[in-house]
């Protein structure tokens, strides 16, 4: 900490470190009369609070999730009616529903206050009690509310809910969490759990660049006194005193320096401070990756820029969409449901479910809104016209042509991942020892774009003269009639597909299932490109070289989560790409490529 110098004895002073609440559970004595605290300071509900608040991130995710979540609204289960249930008198059915959705998105758990119709003794009112009011016991068989913890004033007590039952006649409290694994008994883990550290880094980040600028970017400052050296314990004293005042992220850095004495006051000099932005780009990125992973979020559906990157269309907007709700919403919805139509229940209301939103877009959007939000291919296919086939429909209407260019060359922007990018997805995939693999008849026509349509297409009850005509549309190539049929003839012999042609027309059968009842699973491999050589070299991306080195395969799920997480396609670019400035497109520059595979787990593998 100290040290003599020519100038005499200096001291540095630094910022203290920033502790990040832990979500423990902490209980009042042995019995179960008393609240768990949440948080040492029973507090931690608050601190959840404060990240929605302060990381501007996490906030826009929690808040299209929770739009995603509502979806069109709250409807009859079977009937698709509305749902409008006089629940309580302030807030709508709607109203009270999104209240909830919020606090279980943000906290995992939500709480209603069940009020009960003293002549009947049935469930009359439900009203919403914010998730950071709530404490339970142990038990979770009574419930503490109060609208400020540290104060603890006006503490009001409930009883939990249980159905059919309420015999002092008395509000009740229903508190739902779901199931998430914890080694809580009481309150539950959020699903970002993995990320807070990440948030708390953002937005002490955002502390720390506010007071770079106010100060001027010069967040040191040489202190110089001059009545002589003192002792190591007046030092210490001095060193205290500095860090009372100035300390953690809203502080600056000073160096103490005591001097032989010469009569005058103390002089305070700056010292320029480094580039903090260019030192915290990197750290910037691995917090924005860590909170993305953590929401099971992307990039471009959740409107996080991506370097080098031109932006979505509609089209992959709408497909992210509909991988995030299989992944994410259906299941959070199927949660939120079952706990509310157990407590509508007792009432005698009937049972409840979200509306799903179809589509990302509406389908009624003005001509105005279209041109902004849709391509150019986009609009042609609302009207039924095919796609541009010289590549300038995938633009938006209102964005300028990519102009000729003079030179063919590649622009600097790009990616390549490395091997810290790998530690991101390493987890991901399953051991190829694992598997038995299959010898795929369908593998050895998948470089073909033709067979491949004819395998992947469904060409049944179609004539010879329509399937030329589909593969003139979509993949602009031409075939003959006698060219097509012996396509179709090999396919059936190689027992690819089960085909018949009968006076023009295609008869498509389905194969026969796979023999002994085990499951065959298509499954993709990392490896180096025909005509490329080696699988390693020595230029090979760190990314490249631990993902074959991993020796795993991966379902097309896994790849699009990677996709996810580094923010371009990983299918099509694997390690990395160039963007090519004369195309205006993202291309690929990697040695290697995923290949399918069909695999069979072993006996024995689950």
């Amino acid at each position: 900490m100290s040290e003599k110098s020519a100038g005499g004895f200096e001291q540095l002073i630094t910022f203290s470190r920033s502790v990040t609440p832990l979500p423990i559970e902490v209980r009042q004595g042995t019995t179960d009369d008393k609240w768990v605290n949440f948080g040492t300071n029973n507090l931690y509900p608050n601190f959840l609070l404060s990240l929605f608040g302060d990381c501007a991130l996490h906030r826009g995710i929690i808040s299209k999730k929770v739009n995603f979540l509502m979806g069109d609204g709250i409807v009859n289960k079977g009937d698709n009616k509305a749902f409008n249930a006089d629940l309580n008198p302030v807030d709508s059915a709607e109203e009270l529903i999104q209240k909830l959705v919020y606090d279980f998105t943000i906290f995992q758990y939500f709480a209603i206050e069940v009020q009960y119709d003293l002549l009947t003794n049935k469930p009359l009112y439900f009203s919403h009690i914010p998730a950071n009011h709530l404490r339970s016991n142990k038990s979770k068989t009574k419930f503490w509310v109060c609208d400020d913890w540290q104060a603890k004033k006006n503490v009001l007590t409930y009883d939990r809910w249980v159905k059919g039952k309420n015999e002092d006649r008395k509000s009740k409290l229903f508190y739902y969490t779901g199931y998430a694994p914890t080694v809580n008994t009481v309150y539950p883990d959020v699903d970002y759990k993995a990320s807070i550290t990440a948030m708390v880094t953002d937005i002490l980040i955002n502390v720390f660049n506010k007071n770079n600028i106010e100060n001027g970017f010069s967040p040191v400052n040489i202190i110089n006194f001059f009545k002589g050296t003192p002792t190591a314990q007046d030092a210490k004293a001095y060193e205290r005193e500095f860090k009372q005042t100035f300390q953690g992220v809203d502080g600056l850095k000073y160096l103490l320096s005591f001097n032989d004495p010469e009569g005058k006051a103390p002089e305070i000099n700056t010292v320029a401070g480094d580039d903090y932005a260019t030192k915290l780009i990197e750290v910037v990125k691995k917090i924005e990756n860590a909170i993305l992973q953590s929401h099971s979020a992307t990039r471009l559906l959740f409107g996080v820029e991506t370097e080098g990157s031109l932006g979505g269309n509609g089209s992959e907007l709408e497909i992210q969409f509909e991988i995030f709700k299989q992944t994410w919403v259906k299941n959070t919805r199927n949660v939120i449901e079952s706990g509310l139509n157990r407590l509508f229940a007792d009432a005698g209301l009937p049972a409840i479910e979200f509306k799903d939103k179809s589509t990302l877009f509406s389908a009624s959007l003005d001509n105005a809104t279209r041109e902004k939000v849709l391509t150019i291919d986009e609009l042609r296919a609302i009207d039924g016209k095919p796609a541009l086939v010289d590549g300038t429909g995938s633009r938006l209407l209102s964005a300028a042509p990519v102009q000729a260019p003079n030179q063919n060359q590649f622009s600097a922007n790009g990616k390549k991942l490395t091997d810290a990018d790998f530690e991101l997805v390493k987890d991901m995939g399953v051991g190829r020892s694992e598997f038995d693999f299959v010898a795929d008849e369908a593998l050895k026509f998948a470089d073909d774009q033709i067979d491949n349509y004819l395998i992947s297409e469904d060409i049944n009850g179609k004539s010879l003269d329509q399937i030329k005509a589909d593969i003139k549309s979509k993949l602009d190539a031409t075939v003959s009639t006698d060219d097509l049929t012996k396509r179709l003839n090999k396919l059936t012999e190689a027992n690819v597909i089960k085909s018949d042609i009968t006076d023009g027309k295609v008869q498509v059968k389905p194969l026969e299932a796979p023999k002994q009842g085990k499951e065959v699973q298509v499954m993709y491999e990392y490896k180096v490109r025909p005509g490329y050589g080696d699988p390693l070299i020595d230029t090979s991306r760190g990314f490249c070289v631990k993902l074959i080195n991993n020796d795993r395969l991966y379902t097309r799920a896994d790849i699009q989560q990677m996709s996810a997480i580094f923010g371009y396609d990983v299918y099509r670019h694997c390690g990395g790409w160039y963007f090519n400035s004369d195309t205006g497109k993202a291309e690929n520059q990697c040695r290697h490529e995923w290949k399918t595979v069909k695999v069979i787990r072993k006996d024995g593998v689950q």
